[in-house]
């Protein structure tokens, strides 16, 4: 049995019941990457690798004894999909050895280390306020969420905006032009944003 991405809990009886143990394909290290979102959260957090998991399916939320974990670098110009597909061509792999490791019945661990526990993420996490995030929160925001999820947006007027598409100015522009291209100020520097979208509201 081999669960990926199931945002639900098994209850105590289908667990105990289940002819063959539950394999649980997690896309973070454990036990400091549980919960939901784990290859978003790790994005967001700015680490420079990205982890995968299997573990045996518990009551608890993804505290289940270790099976194998794999991880593979993190490039800047990696997005969410790029991550998702490159953690996915991983897992049936791992997948074959998890399995491997319980017909040969090899003792398995309990996790060790700092636990940490991430929500789910929602379409609302990707709102920002521009004058209290930096572009690194920013561009990490971005490569966490679009093009899978739903873009990083701010309010502006009466305007929401999705940002598609944006990059790092040195020159400071106040003019915004919101049929072509216009200039954001955030925390630390200015953006120029190239691909957005618009939707007004009252």
């Amino acid at each position: 049995n081999i669960v990926c991405g199931f945002p639900y809990f098994f209850s105590s009886n289908v667990i105990k019941n289940s002819k063959y143990p539950i394999i649980n394909c997690h896309g973070g290290d454990l036990p400091n990457y549980r919960g939901g979102s784990p290859l978003s959260w790790q994005i967001i957090n700015n680490e420079k690798n990205i982890f995968i998991s299997t573990l045996l399916i518990s009551k608890g939320i993804d505290d289940g004894k270790m099976l194998l974990k794999k991880k593979f670098k993190l490039k800047k110009n990696m997005n969410i999909l790029d991550v998702q597909n490159k953690a996915n061509s991983i897992f049936p792999k791992l997948i074959i050895q998890s399995i491997e490791l319980l017909i040969n019945k090899k003792k398995l661990k309990r996790q060790i280390g700092r636990i940490k526990v991430y929500r789910q993420r929602t379409p609302a996490d990707s709102f920002f306020v521009p004058k209290k995030t930096k572009y690194l929160e920013l561009r990490n925001l971005h490569r966490a969420t679009f093009p899978v999820y739903c873009p990083p947006f701010f309010l502006e007027k009466n305007n929401i905006i999705f940002i598609e598409k944006f990059k790092l100015i040195n020159e400071n522009k106040k003019n915004i032009n919101f049929r072509n291209k216009f200039y954001l100020k955030l925390n630390d520097f200015n953006i120029v944003i190239n691909k957005y979208k618009k939707i007004k509201f009252i």
